[in-house]
């Protein structure tokens, strides 16, 4: 069985805190499934290619978004022209690690196409 996508919100709001800048407000695609156990697979699409999240509040924010459910939260920071995408699990509610994408197609079935955004950073062909 597949995961069912339950929620495509394309300006989901998020703060991001950034040194030297301070906190800065980004919008990104959110995008969550239905999986067969119950639980939600949320992924953001950063806004640019750098997600620029080290202590995970970005992840808190999603999960904000989906009060009383058990999230699982995934960033996705599209690539270039089909290079360098990435995509990466909170885990903790502390850290990003790195996430075969392979794995996220296998858990949510033929909805999910791997690097399917285009890169928005600016200056490199984006917004």
């Amino acid at each position: 069985m597949s995961a069912m996508l339950e929620c495509d919100q394309p300006d989901f709001a998020y703060t991001v805190h950034v040194a030297g800048c301070g906190e800065m407000r980004r919008a990104g695609r959110l995008r969550a499934w239905r999986e067969d156990d119950g639980g939600l697979l949320a992924v953001l699409t950063v806004h640019g290619s750098n997600l620029e999240d080290e202590s995970g509040v970005v992840a808190d924010q999603v999960r904000l978004r989906f009060v009383g459910e058990r999230v699982d939260v995934v960033a996705y920071e599209p690539g270039w022209w089909g290079m360098s995408f990435a995509y990466l699990r909170s885990v903790g509610g502390t850290r990003w690690a790195p996430l075969d994408p392979r794995v996220l197609a296998d858990r949510l079935g033929p909805s999910f196409v791997i690097d399917d955004e285009e890169d928005t950073t600016p200056g490199y062909g984006g917004a």
